[in-house]
């Protein structure tokens, strides 16, 4: 059933856990330890990510290339964003202004307003991106740049990148202090 990336609620009481062979999102209940609910997200869902507020799952799917936004509570697609070529990463910013989603098969991070559940920018990082983290204060993007060997750094007001971080052969995930 191949369960491949999980976001935990702010509380850590729910995790949402991708099952790729099924389509779905599973929700579990941490404290009981026990699935509670099936979430149908899209085709071969890859990573997910939760808002800040535990309001809202950024899930990228992998076969159908888009990204469902669901409303945690009713458990419904709000929207479907197309995005660029798949095996992806994503993170919800801190602050809620945007939510990045790399694709490793291309060059680009997808910039998403999550408000407006539209796609408002591609950035250009190079070959092979993948891990996407904000800094704590939402006002940096780290990318994990596979194909170049190194972390495109981003500012996510500008968006554009403004500094390059060398890193060795082919780093793919990233964590940031301050970004869960």
């Amino acid at each position: 059933k191949m369960p491949h990336n999980t976001a935990f609620s702010p509380d850590s009481r729910w995790a949402y856990v991708t099952v790729q062979g099924e389509n779905t999102i599973a929700v579990v209940d941490v404290r009981k330890g026990i699935k509670t609910d099936t979430i149908p997200v899209g085709k071969t869902p890859h990573n997910v990510d939760i808002s800040s507020d535990g309001r809202t799952l950024y899930v990228a799917n992998n076969a159908s290339e888009d990204l469902a936004i669901i409303d945690v509570a009713s458990k419904r697609i709000e929207g479907r964003i197309p995005l660029s070529a798949p095996h992806y990463g994503v993170d919800a910013c801190p602050g809620g202004r945007y939510v990045f989603v790399s694709g490793v098969g291309g060059k680009v991070v997808n910039v998403i307003d999550p408000k407006r559940m539209v796609r408002v920018k591609t950035i250009e990082v190079g070959d092979g991106p993948h891990g996407v983290r904000c800094s704590g204060d939402g006002n940096r993007l780290f990318v994990a740049v596979s194909g170049a060997d190194d972390v495109a750094v981003i500012d996510t007001a500008r968006l554009r990148v403004t500094q390059r971080i060398h890193t060795g052969r082919t780093p793919f995930w990233i964590a940031v202090s301050g970004n869960r």
